[in-house]
């Protein structure tokens, strides 16, 4: 039996609940641990989650790491959407992308983020960016008269690749953010907090901008708009990354761990 932990999840739960009590808490992650220590093999999507449920009580020889992958194919296939001409957003306006289901509560904070702090701060210095907000759950009306709420999409691909940049304003969640590798995917450039790509093995500065405070981040976001050679070669390193996550690979390790444990029976 092997058990896919796409979070730590009494970790995550208790980040989100805030009604979750100390003894809830515990429980919950008592029966975690156990679940853990009960397989064969436990996957985490990321060395940080791997690292929390060791330092936890799950058997370290029970740890493994897979990332989350992407499918490079689908993300290339069909037109980029004509965002500009659907939205009405002049040409000389950079279009920013952030997506995400937006009943997760850090994601409907992100967008808040944007509508009273970022969209305002790179307004001060001379920028009228608007933001796809690309996802289900979106709210009822949209927290600024610039960010554009797409809804549901059928693929997310043709819309990220309509945009000139990601951000990624995340201050709380867990587990690997698959939402940067969609990104990467796309050759976008990404510009994130450290929150927002956790999880992911970047180097900073070299597949995308990480920046832990507002001032920092709005600044990172003029720079790369007054530079489209630097924002091309942050979008063409994110791609590399995410061609090392397509799916093919992530199954051929999935495969080496099956075969691993078939082997020992």
């Amino acid at each position: 039996m092997v058990l896919v932990q796409h979070n730590v999840e009494y970790e995550r739960l208790r980040a989100q609940v805030p009604e979750l009590t100390d003894a809830q808490y515990e429980n919950l992650k008592a029966v975690e641990i156990d679940l853990c220590n009960r397989s064969d093999a436990v996957v985490c999507v990321s060395d940080n989650d791997r690292q929390k449920l060791g330092e936890d009580g799950v058997e370290p020889d029970l740890l493994h790491v897979v990332p989350h992958g992407v499918d490079l194919a689908a993300f290339d296939a069909g037109p980029v959407v004509d965002a500009r001409t659907q939205f009405d957003i002049p040409a000389e306006n950079p279009l920013l992308v952030f997506h995400g289901t937006f009943s997760y509560p850090p994601n409907r904070d992100a967008l808040r983020i944007f509508a009273e702090i970022l969209l305002p701060g790179l307004e001060a210095r001379g920028f009228s960016c608007h933001l796809l907000a690309v996802g289900r759950d979106a709210p009822d009306s949209s927290p600024h008269p610039r960010i554009l709420l797409t809804g549901c999409v059928d693929r997310v691909g043709p819309w990220l690749r309509a945009a000139d940049l990601a951000v990624v304003p995340l201050v709380e969640g867990g587990g690997t953010r698959k939402k940067i590798i969609d990104c990467f995917a796309a050759s976008l450039p990404v510009i994130s907090t450290g929150k927002g790509i956790e999880g992911i093995p970047v180097i900073d500065n070299e597949q995308a901008l990480i920046c832990d405070g507002w001032p920092e981040l709005i600044d990172a976001v003029c720079k790369l708009v007054a530079s489209p050679e630097r924002a091309r070669a942050l979008g063409s390193a994110g791609r590399a990354l995410a061609e090392s996550l397509d799916w093919s690979e992530i199954a051929r390790r999935y495969r080496e761990l099956y075969a691993t444990l078939g082997a020992g029976r």
